[in-house]
Formats: structure tokens, sequence, C-alpha cells
């Protein structure tokens, strides 16, 4: 589905982060500045709902997952907040890098869109 390239574009555009346990990486109804891909370790997802009850842990993001994208894809404040749950290592794409790779790939970033669909917090 993807042209050639389009793995070799993503990790080009790849920073590496690290996070400790309890660390909030994004949080909610923050502007949004970067999407994470976790490689070792999880995080946990918060909500707190429009009557200010907070939802803790209400997905649980794991190697292979990722997250951020949601503000990214459509302008607006962050949905959630993620915190490690341990010693994490995970791939960090700035906003600036995540609109060069759909600009070249457009077809990431409907395949983003439509995932977002399933999405359950």
């Amino acid at each position: 589905m993807f042209r050639n390239g389009f793995v070799n574009t993503t990790v080009r555009l790849l920073g590496t982060f690290f996070t400790i346990p309890e660390e909030e990486i994004i949080s909610q109804d923050e502007e949004g500045k970067a999407m994470y891909f976790i490689s070792k370790g999880d995080c946990a997802v918060n909500i707190k709902d429009q009557n200010g009850i907070l939802h803790v842990a209400i997905n649980l993001l794991v190697e292979g997952d990722h997250f951020g994208e949601v503000s990214l894809i459509y302008k607006i404040k962050r949905t959630a907040t993620v915190i490690s749950r341990n010693y994490n290592t995970m791939a960090r794409m700035s906003y600036p890098k995540f609109r060069e790779l759909v600009y070249t790939f457009p077809e990431y970033l409907k395949l983003l869109k439509i995932n977002t669909f399933y999405y359950n917090d």
C-alpha cells in the first residue's frame, strides 16, 4: 500500500525518548507537539471526563502501541493523559516531522484516521 521508503522515512524522522516510572508523557487538554511509539515498557491512559471525574488506567499501552496522534491529526488538545508505568524506551515524532511524513505518505494519514474510530477511550 505504501510506496517504497515509508519505513526508512519514518525511522529517519523519529527521535529516541526515555521515561521513568510515573512520568507524565502527555497531558489531557494540552497542545499536542508529538506522537510516541512504545518500544519497551508500558503506559497507562487516564481521562478526566466532562464532570471532572478522573478515570485511571482506562487503557494500557504496551510495546508496539503508539499514542498522541489524535491531537496531531485533528489539531485539537490532548484527549487523555498518558503516564509511564516503568522505565520506557520510545520513539518520538515531533509535529513538524509528522506533517512531513503524512505529506509524503498521505495514505498513512488516512489509516491513522480510520484507526481512531476504533478507540474506546
